[in-house]
């Protein structure tokens, strides 16, 4: 899950059109390998496009993305996280963990201040996306269903790189690709939203076992409440701090957004990750990927984020859709704001209509919208397996 530019195949709506001048039809100077000419534009031949630090690979009749030092085998397995993004800090270590040697940090990616371990990261396993465009009919109708073969579980490929409790997702260096193997869990484990025996344990997540991430009870004295905002796991009642605020662990899709919903107002079952780097003696490297939910606030308009936070799409490959949510950001352009790149705002999404690009601002009607973005438009937004979902954003008249 990543970052991914918006897709220009869609037409503009006709309020659009008629208040936008034609776009040239040709590019000039023509566009690198990697990339086509779309209205006058070079955009991604791969979609969802690739993250910073990849580039989109052409060659052999296909397209992906493959790390931008890479020949065309695919990106380096030892870390999965798009660097190109924010991601959240998360999680709080035991120094009591046994440590692999051979284990290869992931570099660039943030990890909570309280952790004692290098090695551990947790983060959204979505990366934020903006893999949307306006529709000319003002609606695509029901949501598209699921277009990828059977994934998740174990001994399937990994969607994307989930894989359900109970197994990690097991991607060889040099494959874009991994399979989901099931593992057995050691003393203290805690499997996906298993509860702890002891009343003063809390399931952490991010933790070391053996070549793999995992979840493991440990004593805890947080005293805040989910949903409240945090900086370091060791804060939280529930022993989890992601994405600004405390969370509890829960199971990506229907169920699990239900549950969170009763816990947490506007609550859904977001997708996040802890990855490891594994370079076993005599074996193969391989980025071993755990995959866990949190319920955190979703996001429609921006009231409903907190001051000090933005509504970032971003990448639910368990449910298999993207979510809207709310998450602690310190820079970037508010939404509405002008941009040319997914880095420069806030909510890690530059959303595009015709060759004007604004950062993401979520909205029902015109009225949630800023006066440099005032048209609150249908959006086609796509799906980690490649269906069409239904959302609003604001884009410039």
């Amino acid at each position: 899950m990543r970052n991914a530019l918006l897709s220009l195949g869609f037409a503009l709506s006709t309020a659009l059109a008629a208040c936008s001048p034609p776009p040239p039809t040709a590019c000039v100077p023509s566009c690198r390998e990697g990339f086509s000419c779309v209205s006058g534009a070079c955009v991604s031949s791969c979609n969802p496009a690739c993250a910073a630090g990849e580039r989109c690979d052409t060659s052999g009749g296909r397209t992906r993305c493959v790390a931008a030092t890479d020949g065309g085998s695919g990106s380096d397995g030892a870390t999965v996280n798009d660097s190109g993004s924010a991601l959240d800090s998360a999680t709080e270590t035991d120094s009591s963990v046994a440590m692999d040697t051979g284990v290869v940090t992931d570099t660039g990616v943030a990890t909570d201040t309280g952790a004692s371990s290098m090695d551990s990261t947790v983060s959204d396993t979505g990366v934020r996306t903006d893999g949307a465009s306006p529709t000319d009919s003002g609606s695509v109708g029901a949501d598209a269903a699921d277009a990828r073969p059977s994934c998740g579980a174990a001994g399937q490929p990994c969607c994307g790189r989930y894989c359900a409790y109970g197994s990690t997702c097991e991607i060889p260096t040099g494959s874009m690709t991994g399979t989901c193997v099931a593992f057995t869990p050691v003393a203290n484990e805690c499997v996906g939203t298993m509860g702890c025996a002891m009343p003063a344990q809390r399931c952490g997540v991010g933790y070391q076992c053996g070549e793999r991430r995992c979840n493991l009870c440990m004593a805890n004295a947080g005293t805040l409440a989910l949903g409240a905002v945090c900086t370091s796991s060791a804060q939280c009642d529930s022993a989890f701090c992601f994405g600004g605020r405390c969370v509890s662990l829960c199971t990506p899709g229907a169920a699990g957004d239900m549950a969170c919903a009763a816990m947490l107002p506007g609550g859904v079952c977001g997708s996040g990750s802890s990855s490891l780097g594994v370079m076993p003696e005599g074996g193969a490297a391989r980025s071993s990927v755990l995959s866990f939910g949190a319920c955190r606030k979703s996001c429609s308009r921006p009231t409903d984020c907190a001051a000090g936070e933005a509504c970032s799409p971003t990448t639910n490959e368990g449910a298999d859709r993207v979510d809207f949510l709310c998450r602690s950001t310190s820079s970037g352009l508010a939404g509405g704001a002008a941009c040319a790149s997914n880095a420069v705002c806030a909510s890690g999404s530059c959303v595009f209509s015709g060759m004007s690009g604004v950062c993401f601002a979520p909205c029902v009607t015109n009225a949630d919208c800023p006066a440099s973005a005032p048209m609150c438009v249908d959006l086609t937004w796509t799906r980690p397996s490649g269906g069409a979902q239904t959302g609003r954003a604001c884009v410039v008249r």
